[in-house]
């Protein structure tokens, strides 16, 4: 019987910054991607609603970011500027 196969870490942006988070559900990492799309709809169109839904929401104990201003800050940096939400699959 052939292992199971290990899912790569994911980013995402907590309010302690960006976090690469590994041992995720099924369900933490659908959250964690729905979340990385609010966070880019919201840098692309400036609609704080598309966050809304993440405030007080936690992923392992992580509280996601969903203050616009912390996000904007974020998004100058040039950190959230990436390819992918996976880490390393190497």
């Amino acid at each position: 019987m052939a292992a199971p196969k290990r899912k790569p870490p994911m980013r995402t942006l907590t309010v302690d910054g960006l976090r690469m988070l590994s041992g995720l559900t099924t369900a933490e990492r659908t959250l964690i991607a729905q979340h990385s799309n609010a966070v880019r709809t919201y840098l692309e169109t400036g609609r704080e609603t598309t966050l809304k839904g993440f405030v007080g929401v936690t992923v392992s104990g992580l509280l996601l970011e969903s203050d616009p201003r912390r996000i904007d800050w974020w998004g100058l940096t040039g950190e959230l500027a990436y390819d992918s939400i996976y880490g390393d699959v190497t």
